[in-house]
This record gives structure tokens, C-alpha cells and sequence, in this order.
């Protein structure tokens, strides 16, 4: 293009404006409101293996509701929220991928697996926590300075590359605690000064 005499602009990330997710747009402001910061998660995976224990799950949201409204993202049971507690944002298997990426620009964080919706968050700059167990993040993690990866470093982890098949006991997730994902949430949430009245983290 610049040769031809243009000189294009490039923006940083992709632009995802509210007038096309109005109603959408106008629900995020009302947990905002209410909340004050949100913090989205992306609760399953098309890979079981790659999934987060929903009992980790439901408690890390009983210890992040104090300071963050949690919202749930990506596909899965039309029910997870009332399984994990979350009254207010529940959007899984309710939004096409456009909506889900505006709701993933809107949030302060983003919490997941080794998944699609993690790129996304990385296109759109957004701070996150990725979980990974059996794939290996110098492979497929997202890249940035506000992204924090937890991993175990376990003998049959990564398994995704030809040594194991159908792991019926991803204990590489297991053993990824609530405690962990609740403190590496806060230590980003300390850096970006998210915590009106100091530090998250005692």
C-alpha cells in the first residue's frame, strides 16, 4: 500500500464498537455500575482435557465476588451460572462470537484455558490469566506484559503433541488451584490500579 503512495493506519487492536451491540452495550454499563470492575470467564473448552475443575471454578467466583463482578463466557451447559453462583452475566451459549469478543473488550480481565477466546483477549489487549495444562505455552500462549500464564510442571504434561491421547484425569488442571488464579488475578489488578483503596493483594 505505502508504495503505491497510501499511508494506511493500523489500528492497535481490532475496533468493536458499541453501537452495534447497543442492548448489550447498555447491560455491561448496569454490572459495571453495579460491580465497579468485571472480570470474565471463560468456564469450558471443545477439549474436556483442557478444562478448569468446575468445583475450582465455583470457588475461585465465591472469592473474587468482594471485589469483581464475574461474568461467564464461551460455550457450554445453558445452566453453568446457577452451578457456579453467578446471578448477573451469564452469558454462556447466549452470544454469537462478535458479542462475546465486545463483552471481552469490556471487561477489566480475562480467566481461561488454552483457548480461542484467549487470542482473542491478546488481539484486544486485554489482561489475562491463561490455565494451562496439557498444551505447552511456549506453543500457544498468548504474549503480553499484562498476561500471566499458570502451569504445572507435571511428567505427562503437555500431552497434546503425540505422548498421551483422551486423558480421562487432567490432573494438570487439577492441581491448578483457586488460590493461584485469585492471586495472580489481583497481582494484575495491582499493577493496572484497579483497587480504588490500595493494593488487592495483604
Amino acid at each position: 500500500m505505502r508504495k503505491l503512495g497510501f499511508n494506511p493506519e493500523i489500528p492497535e487492536k481490532p475496533w468493536i464498537s458499541p453501537p452495534f451491540f447497543e442492548d448489550l452495550h447498555e447491560y455491561l454499563k448496569k454490572l459495571r455500575k453495579k460491580y465497579k470492575r468485571l472480570i470474565a470467564l471463560h468456564v469450558e473448552s471443545v477439549r474436556k482435557e483442557k478444562e478448569w475443575p468446575l468445583h475450582h471454578q465455583r470457588r475461585w467466583i465465591e472469592m473474587m465476588k468482594k471485589d469483581f463482578g464475574v461474568v461467564l463466557v464461551g460455550k457450554g451447559k445453558k445452566d453453568i451460572g446457577k452451578i457456579l453462583g453467578v446471578d448477573d452475566g451469564d452469558f454462556v451459549d447466549k452470544l454469537t462470537l462478535e458479542e462475546t469478543s465486545f463483552v471481552i473488550n469490556e471487561v477489566d480481565i480475562l480467566i481461561g484455558g488454552d483457548t480461542g477466546l484467549m487470542h482473542i483477549g491478546e488481539a484486544l489487549s486485554k489482561p489475562m490469566v491463561v490455565l494451562f495444562g496439557p498444551t505447552h505455552p511456549e506453543i500457544t500462549a498468548p504474549r503480553g506484559e499484562k498476561i500471566k500464564i499458570i502451569k504445572k510442571d507435571l511428567p505427562c504434561s503437555p500431552c497434546h503433541y503425540g505422548r498421551y491421547t483422551n486423558c480421562r484425569n487432567p490432573v494438570c488442571m487439577q492441581e491448578i488451584t483457586p488460590e493461584e488464579v485469585r492471586h495472580a488475578c489481583y497481582k494484575i489488578a495491582d499493577t493496572l490500579h484497579l483497587h480504588k483503596s490500595g493494593c488487592f493483594i495483604p
